[in-house]
């Protein structure tokens, strides 16, 4: 989920505490780019390292 996914749901009056994007953990809030808008493989491998780190985080979040 990144800012627009974010913002969709405000816009729909959804304004749960619990709304994340995968950014805020590990990641300072950036937003993760839609991998299927990059060709080069190094693209794809900086969304997957992100993607890892993010995961990662709110893995141990939540087993914490």
């Amino acid at each position: 989920m990144d800012h627009s996914n974010v913002q969709a749901l405000r816009d729909l009056n959804i304004t749960h505490p619990h709304v994340y994007k995968l950014g805020d953990f590990g990641l300072s809030g950036a937003d993760i780019p839609d991998p299927y808008t990059f060709t080069r493989a190094q693209d794809l491998e900086k969304v997957y390292t992100m993607i890892e780190r993010g995961v990662g985080e709110l893995l141990a979040r939540c087993h914490a």
